[in-house]
């Protein structure tokens, strides 16, 4: 291929495997979403009423964390490109501290819902609170171990910035942490706003 067409061709964020697994979990929360939209339907008034029980600030401030999270991870990665191995390394380092500011802050609200008597199987809407928010805290783990895997490569001998493999892996996982992002903005208006 020679260079013109190269640079003409477009260009697909990260492998085609991590897309895979991205379209499988949007799939998953899919039908998650679905279930929730069909129970509040059936039980209004108790989803409006469990609702009122929940700190939206939580929800607002760790939303600002994972916006902040994914802006980090998109410098991360820009730096990443442009060779500046050491300014990735810290943008990505910021993101993964980001992430655990969002965990430190779900394990209170959960401490605090727990404390107060509010448990998974006390009713529809707090089983769906816990289940949706218990499986994207999952993955703000494996985010976050994704994120220090990138940070570690960056740093590493086998980088190398003008390397498809070393880009499109970073592409990959910040393509992940991006998920994160996105379902939690999903998920505040749908748990915390919407009555």
């Amino acid at each position: 291929m020679n260079t013109a067409s190269k640079k003409l061709a477009p260009h697909i964020s990260g492998e085609a495997s991590m897309w895979i697994l991205l379209l499988g979990d949007m799939v998953i929360y899919a039908l998650l979403f679905f279930m929730y939209g069909y129970d509040h339907r059936q039980e209004a008034a108790l989803f409006r009423e469990s609702q009122t029980t929940l700190n939206a600030g939580f929800g607002f401030a760790n939303t600002l964390i994972l916006l902040t999270s994914s802006w980090l991870v998109v410098m991360g990665l820009k730096s990443a490109k442009t060779n500046q191995r050491a300014s990735a390394a810290n943008f990505f380092k910021y993101a993964m501290l980001c992430g655990a500011a969002f965990g430190v802050s779900k394990f209170i609200e959960y401490g605090l819902k727990i404390n107060s008597g509010i448990e998974l199987t006390d009713n529809s809407f707090y089983m769906y609170y816990f289940l949706l928010t218990g499986f994207h805290f999952i993955h703000v783990i494996i985010g976050m171990t994704t994120l220090f895997f990138m940070r570690r490569h960056v740093l590493g001998e086998n980088f190398s910035a003008s390397s498809d493999n070393s880009i499109s892996g970073l592409e990959s996982g910040a393509n992940f942490w991006h998920l994160v992002d996105l379902l939690w903005i999903l998920i505040f208006p749908l748990l915390y706003l919407i009555g």
